[in-house]
């Protein structure tokens, strides 16, 4: 179990960050030694260009050629260590206000994988040159590739401190997850497609049981539709949903029909990855979740900022909109298929604006309230029945904390709105109930009360 945990670890460490760095390091010495070799082939220095001849003037002597090596490689050490360690904390204090998720996207960021790269590349060429240069050798290419290289390297200092900058902002990182999310539900709901939701009565199957612990991080529905084609009478029943956390030796798909149930298993086992970490790029419920995550600190009185609080609410109601619009919320599925699984990202989407509801309670932040009420409003429309119902569930659970606000303008609006539209759509409980709620709350405008005795 233990190689191969170390093998995806060492998998994921490449595929998130390590590739681009290490092939622009490699770029890098590559350049070093062909500066080295074309040095080397300069031939006499009655042979060289005006160019080669006015280079030689400024960098041709060896021992001014290696002080100003030493200085340039010393300089870039020096710069790249102490600028990555500070925008790391800088990173690192911005993911601890509000989600892990920032210090995963930092690194795994393609423009900032470059920037690490090629400050560790430039560094290394540097040294490489140093090394490389001797008494019967001029490095008249080297050198001066070298002072281009310290150049660019000022130049993308500037670049990578504005852009950790921007990137650590919390509207830059919401936009971020939210585009994210749903450019991963798009490849989704291909496979999705593939599968059909699972049976309400229990059936006789044989369990398959995870051999490691950590969460269902992606799922290769090419490896479970070839099973099932080659066993016609094969039903796969995947537990988890995407994302989900399962122990060693948890359920993690059951199967009925079909023959060699050891070849099956393994199959299935294969197919369904569980890793410690889960992937934004295959799991669109982390997203929401992430969002969910960074409205709940945002609003709660552990940071009790009402800005961030409401960019991720716009961002949850961007998602509900995106998908109430298309098929994207409850993705097509094939009713033949015999590969079943749970799709929980509506739920959890759902999820996530109660809980900015529960948060605003607890923080008395009204107009975090507001922007939830006014996100469901909007999209009420759109939604299928069975969501219509959770968003007048979502309006009801909001009474339940509505005595710890006070009955600003703001709430009266929206509450007008809830009520309205619960009405247009033929909602009469729900509205009234919303109605009569709002009613009695308002009547205790302009009379003394605490957050204990306002009913």
């Amino acid at each position: 179990m233990r190689p191969n945990r170390f093998i995806e670890r060492l998998r994921r460490s490449f595929s998130d960050f390590l590739t681009i760095p290490l092939v622009v390091v490699v770029g890098f010495l590559l350049l070093a030694f062909a500066a080295h070799a074309i040095d080397g082939n300069a031939g006499p220095r009655d042979d060289w260009g005006p160019a080669w001849r006015l280079l030689d003037r400024y960098v041709g002597d060896v021992d001014s050629a290696n002080d100003l090596l030493k200085t340039l490689a010393g300089s870039l050490i020096t710069v790249t260590s102490i600028t990555f360690s500070i925008l790391l904390l800088a990173v690192q204090q911005g993911a601890s206000s509000l989600t892990s998720q920032v210090f995963d996207q930092y690194l795994q960021r393609r423009s900032n994988q470059a920037y690490f790269g090629f400050f560790v590349g430039a560094s290394l060429y540097t040294v490489l040159t140093l090394v490389l240069t001797n008494s019967a050798h001029r490095p008249v290419l080297g050198t001066t590739v070298a002072i281009i290289v310290l150049a660019l390297s000022l130049c993308a200092l500037v670049t990578l401190i504005y852009t950790t900058v921007d990137q650590t902002r919390a509207t830059s990182i919401i936009q971020s997850i939210c585009s994210a999310s749903l450019a991963t539900r798009e490849k989704q709901a291909k496979w999705l497609e593939r599968t059909v939701e699972p049976p309400v009565e229990a059936m006789i199957a044989t369990s398959v049981e995870s051999r490691v612990n950590g969460f269902l991080r992606r799922i290769d529905m090419d490896a479970l539709c070839r099973l099932t084609h080659d066993n016609p009478s094969l039903h796969i029943f995947v537990r988890p949903s995407l994302g989900d956390y399962l122990p060693f030796r948890g359920e993690l798909a059951c199967f009925w029909g079909g023959g060699r149930p050891a070849s099956i298993e393994d199959t299935i086992r294969k197919a369904l990855v569980i890793e410690e970490q889960r992937d934004l790029g295959c799991d669109a419920a982390y997203g929401v979740n992430q969002l969910a995550i960074i409205g709940w600190t945002s609003t709660s009185t552990a940071k009790s900022n009402p800005s961030a609080a409401k960019a991720a609410c716009h961002a949850l109601f961007e998602l509900l909109w995106q998908w109430a619009m298309t098929d994207r919320l409850v993705p097509k599925r094939d009713s033949k298929s015999r590969i079943f699984y749970r799709d929980t990202v509506a739920s959890d989407l759902f999820d996530g604006f109660e809980s900015l509801i529960v948060a605003a309670s607890e923080s008395m932040q009204h107009q975090t309230l507001s922007t939830t009420l006014n996100s469901l409003v909007q999209a009420f429309p759109k939604l299928s029945a069975e969501h219509k119902a959770r968003a007048e569930s979502a309006f009801l659970l909001s009474l339940d904390g509505l005595g710890d606000h006070l009955p600003t303008e703001l709430l009266t609006s929206s509450y007008q709105d809830v009520v309205a539209i619960l009405s247009v759509d033929g909602r009469a409980d729900g509205a009234s109930r919303v109605e009569e709620a709002w009613r009695k709350f308002a009547a205790t405008k302009g009379i003394l009360h605490s957050r204990g005795n306002r009913e």
